[in-house]
């Protein structure tokens, strides 16, 4: 979830230098589902909870184009969150990946591009 975007974009809180304020609105916050398997790789552990907090910075200060991240994590196993088993450490994630806009014309298909 990107929380910041939406009530940035919708009261035009956009008045920064581009990089800062993509920054912002690539900042996340992630709840979700982990999976672990044991030391002979299978996944036959119940499933874990994992809690993330993120962001990405533009390379041009455009929203196209290259991106740069970094990601914290904690997560915990299915059987620790039942009150027993090892703990998992805590996981910081560093990211490279490339961002661009698509005009898929999703709402209406009749609709026409102005420029």
């Amino acid at each position: 979830m990107r929380p910041f975007f939406l009530p940035r974009w919708g009261y035009n809180f956009d008045r920064g230098p581009a990089i800062v304020d993509l920054t912002i609105d690539a900042t996340t916050f992630d709840l979700g589902v982990l999976w672990t398997s044991d030391e002979h790789g299978s996944f036959t552990e119940r499933p874990g909870m994992e809690l993330g907090l993120g962001t990405e910075v533009p390379l041009f200060a455009q929203a196209e184009g290259p991106w740069i991240g970094a990601r914290g994590a904690l997560r915990w196993r299915g059987s620790e969150l039942s009150g027993g088993g090892p703990a998992l450490g805590p996981a910081l994630f560093l990211t490279v990946s490339w961002h661009l806009i698509a005009n898929l014309h999703v709402i209406d298909l009749g609709d026409r591009v102005t420029r």
